[in-house]
């Protein structure tokens, strides 16, 4: 009909009239703010095909008939005028801003921070104006600028503040920008480059009132933030402080993590609600499943994992606290009730404290090992431990993170001869390493049976007491379990190799037919594996080979004899000898076992001494001679310190070696 056609054209005209007017209000913005602002040259060549468009779609107006519209927004001020609604805005933002504002602060503040607010945090349509024209424009017409001063330097200011209720303002606002891309990183170097910030905050940790628990844990959650990058060796009473968030105190009465509100005046009640509300989306505080206690410690032992990663001096003043690693391995125990905490936050705890644990056992030098002499002192860890490997519910995770620990806790003699004591251990480990193709569940992993071997092979580097409490371990076939692996499994042949060599170095005894027969059989592969091996692979093929020589001789001159090796094996342990004359780290102990090789060879038969001669072993021996190192005493390293000592050194096992040569060699006609 007539009447809704006309209708509709009124809607359309006024539909267009208002996308007109909005976009005549934009230019008017960009043209007074930003190019009479002084920023003309920011403008891209994007930016100025907009607005010339918008400019002559507005100068287009002033040939319309409705001459009332350009007035308004040429000649009033009536663009300029907030409606109702904004007004209302207006006074609710300023009100509150104004609770967190000295009253002696100036109204122009207020206006600067709403203002500063608007051009910094993600609210929706805002995000686009960073480190634009628009946000110059601000930052120009801001008193703020004079001041230096941004939402940053406002928080960390509030933290030097006397007043509670400021410095709960300051450490929720760096918390919620340390926890907000892209201002994350940003935020966190400067308040890193702080270090009165940084006094500040970990003092915090150290406010155990009950009023400031608040304040406490948004400290706290800040802190392990920083604990990325941070050195706490110049921040007096620092590990004091992080050490009280592991204290468990009220251990009787655990409460839900209750959010203090503000308690500003009750007129202002309903100002703060609808404040809230408007910022829901970026709230301080998520809701988590925590309770009071139970964050604290975690927030405590992620601080102390996230330090010692990042710097070994931060692990000095760990190893320099008297009481922490004893609160760290409490948390180490499956026993909920002894440190008061439900089951999930059990397994939390333990899965943290085993990760400080394994990074602080892992450190080199004089510093790690004092730490892993003040783990190993605590009477409960190794049960603890233990524990975790024998539990069925213990999670994969959990199993290889104490693995580890005892790994590294083993490199010390006497904690050795404790680990190897404790049967549930040492039976979880053979399990791991050698049942692995029967277990569809914890250990059905590759990295756990390397793991479990590496522990075993730790557990029996000169130990003859752990090596012989593996070798009568009731009804075991681990010897030939492990055997098997050489040839079935090349993923493994190493690891084994070495649990093998110190099987038989130091459970000759114990070695019945049936383990002689199953060395027997896998000497050839071994031998096979040595012509292809350098470095690491073939200080552990050599040590193994050199073990089934002392043990089952017979066996192997057949086995050279068979596959006519001699001359070749001969020819590539003198290789080796030359090749190694400068010791490295990762295999320190090649030329002992290639050494003490020759050596069984020789004592074996003096065709073998033919062969060496023929191959220079004299010369080679010479030249190891005048090439001592004090780096070859060690079987391992950790950074640059030596650990586990041969029992007899290179310099003895040369002297025989020459010995022998010198023999055989008045023998020959």
């Amino acid at each position: 009909m007539p009447e809704e056609q006309l209708n509709c054209f009124v809607r359309v005209v006024a539909s267009v009239e208002r996308v007109g007017n909005a976009l005549g209000t934009l230019a008017f913005t960009w043209a007074t703010v930003v190019l009479l602002g002084g920023y003309p040259t920011s403008i891209t060549c994007v930016d100025f095909a907009y607005t010339t468009a918008l400019f002559f779609l507005e100068a287009a107006r002033m040939f319309c008939p409705n001459r009332s519209e350009y007035q308004l927004f040429f000649r009033t001020r009536g663009a300029l005028r907030p409606f109702s609604w904004n007004r209302v805005i207006v006074v609710i933002c300023l009100n509150n801003v104004g609770l967190f504002l000295p009253s002696t602060k100036s109204k122009e503040l207020s206006v600067s921070i709403l203002m500063l607010v608007a051009a910094t945090l993600p609210f929706p349509g805002v995000h686009k104006l960073k480190g634009g024209p628009l946000r110059n424009a601000i930052s120009l017409l801001s008193p703020l600028v004079v001041m230096k001063l941004n939402l940053t330097n406002f928080a960390m200011e509030s933290l030097e503040s006397d007043s509670r209720k400021k410095q709960l303002c300051g450490v929720r606002i760096l918390y919620s920008l340390v926890n907000r891309e892209p201002y994350d990183k940003q935020v966190l170097s400067k308040v890193t480059n702080s270090m009165k910030t940084v006094t500040t905050l970990i003092q915090m940790l150290g406010w155990t009132n009950q009023e400031d628990n608040q304040i406490r844990l948004l400290a706290a959650k800040i802190t392990a933030e920083l604990a990325r990058g941070l050195q706490i060796v110049t921040i007096p009473g620092a590990m004091n402080s992080i050490s009280s968030l592991l204290d468990n105190q009220n251990k009787q009465q655990i409460q839900e993590l209750i959010i203090q509100k503000d308690s500003g005046g009750e007129e202002n009640c309903w100002i703060l609600k609808l404040w809230h509300q408007m910022t829901k989306k970026w709230s301080i505080l998520e809701e988590e499943q925590w309770t009071e206690t139970d964050v604290f410690l975690v927030l405590g032992l992620v601080t102390l994992e996230r330090l010692a990663t990042y710097d070994i001096v931060n692990c000095m003043e760990i190893s320099r606290s008297m009481d922490l690693i004893p609160k760290i391995t409490e948390f180490t125990s499956n026993n909920s009730e002894r440190i008061c905490v439900n089951e999930t936050s059990q397994k939390i705890l333990i899965d943290l404290s085993l990760k400080v644990l394994r990074r602080l056992a892992s450190i080199g030098g004089e510093t790690g090992i004092t730490l892993r002499h003040k783990i190993s002192e605590d009477p409960f860890l190794l049960g603890n431990l233990a524990e975790i490997l024998e539990d069925s519910k213990s999670s994969q995770e959990l199993r290889k993170l104490t693995i580890d620990i005892l790994i590294k806790l083993a490199m010390d003699e006497t904690t050795k001869r404790e680990i190897g004591s404790i049967q549930v251990i040492v039976q979880m480990l053979m399990f791991a390493f050698t049942a692995q193709d029967d277990l569809p569940g914890a250990y059905s992993d590759c990295s756990m049976t390397m793991k479990a071997g590496q522990a075993l092979s730790m557990l029996t580097l000169e130990s003859a007491d752990n090596c012989s409490a593996i070798m009568k371990e009731p009804g075991h076939r681990f010897f030939k379990d492990v055997a098997r692996m050489l040839v079935h499994d090349n993923r493994y042949i190493h690891v084994a190799a070495n649990v093998l060599q110190n099987l038989c170095k130091h459970s000759r005894v114990e070695l019945g037919d049936s383990d002689l027969v199953e060395l027997s059989s896998v000497l050839p592969e071994v031998l096979g594996q040595v012509m292809d091996a350098e470095g690491k692979e073939l200080e552990v093929l050599v040590g193994l080979s050199s073990q089934i020589c002392r043990v089952s001789p017979k066996s192997f001159s057949k086995a050279l004899e068979q596959g006519q090796k001699e001359a070749r094996f001969v020819e590539k342990l003198i290789n080796g000898l030359n090749a190694n004359m400068k010791p490295n780290p990762q295999f320190p102990g090649i030329r002992s076992v290639i050494v003490e090789q020759c050596i069984y060879m020789m004592e074996l038969s003096s065709r073998y001494a033919t062969y060496f001669r023929n191959h220079e072993l004299m010369e080679a021996l010479i030249r190891v001679e005048k090439t001592p190192s004090r780096a070859e005493k060690y079987r391992l390293f950790l950074g640059n310190t030596g650990l586990i000592e041969h029992r007899v050194n290179l310099s003895s096992l040369v002297e025989r070696a020459k010995q022998l040569m010198a023999v055989h060699s008045t023998q020959q006609p």
